[in-house]
């Protein structure tokens, strides 16, 4: 089955670009891993940034488990890397 979502994208990456992001796939790879990890860090920071009185209902919750989920996706990305040498 195949899922084909159409994205609102106001830029279509050139083919050239991917050819070439493919051709160091290490370098990929750590590219990837430091997104993962900023995306993770950045969850867990602004757990601590809610101004006072209290923050919105489940916030603590969502963010808990958006910096998990991304350093679930640094821990697969890592493990390639490590894989690859």
């Amino acid at each position: 089955m195949s899922t084909t979502a159409t994205l609102p994208l106001h830029y279509r990456t050139p083919e050239v670009w991917a050819e070439s992001a493919l051709t160091d796939t290490i370098a990929l790879l750590d590219d990837h891993a430091h997104l993962e990890r900023k995306a993770a860090t950045n969850a867990i920071e602004l757990l601590t940034r809610w101004p006072p009185p209290e923050p919105p209902p489940n916030w603590t919750v969502q963010l808990s488990a958006i910096a998990r989920d991304e350093a679930d996706h640094l821990h697969r990305v890592a493990r390639l890397l490590a894989q690859r040498g």
